[in-house]
């Protein structure tokens, strides 16, 4: 299946993340493919990038999901009257969005035997997705203003766009990783 994120902008931009899904549930792989990214575009300019979208012929066959900004349901609107599309229900939870991507980014090992170990992620992003990987290395906690090395329990509400439309998708699509961990092999 296909995922698209979505977040909406003018002076900030406006962004279409999307994302290809491998497997089912939990363990599905997840790969960033592609993005629209772009500031001061005309709703109709967003219809037309949505529609190139839908009309993609490696998409041809493939369920396409949009999960779109909530804040802005006349946009979320036009892009279905627009577009064709049908947006999904999203959860815009942060912390618990901030904590499902990075849950797929996580570095997972086992241990294969006589093969060595096995090194993988559950999300991979296309170095042609230029935004998303420079918004992601400018993404952080904000600095207590009285001590700049010490970080406040929220996240700086800016070089966001990119991941915001990741975490709606990813979020919304998958749910909150699991709080609890369980640790295995020696010592435990």
């Amino acid at each position: 299946e296909i995922l698209v994120g979505g977040d909406h902008g003018w002076s900030d931009p406006g962004v279409f993340e999307i994302i290809g899904v491998a497997g089912h549930g939990a363990d599905a792989e997840c790969h960033v493919i592609d993005e629209v990214y772009a500031d001061q575009q005309i709703e109709s300019w967003w219809i037309d990038k949505a529609r190139e979208i839908v009309r993609r012929r490696e998409f041809s066959g493939l369920p396409i999901r949009w999960y779109l900004d909530p804040s802005r349901p006349d946009r979320v609107e036009a892009l279905r009257k627009g577009a064709g599309i049908r947006a999904e229900q999203v959860n815009n939870a942060i912390e618990d969005g901030v904590s499902a991507v990075a849950d797929r980014l996580a570095v997972r090992r086992i241990d294969q035997g006589d093969q060595g170990e096995r090194r993988f992620a559950k999300l991979y992003v296309s170095p042609k997705c230029k935004a998303l990987i420079r918004e992601m290395s400018q993404y952080r906690y904000v600095r207590d203003t009285k001590n700049e090395d010490v970080f406040l329990e929220r996240i700086e509400d800016k070089h966001n766009h990119c991941e915001d439309s990741c975490r709606y998708a990813l979020m919304s699509r998958f749910g909150v990783p699991s709080r609890t961990r369980s640790e295995s092999g020696a010592g435990w």
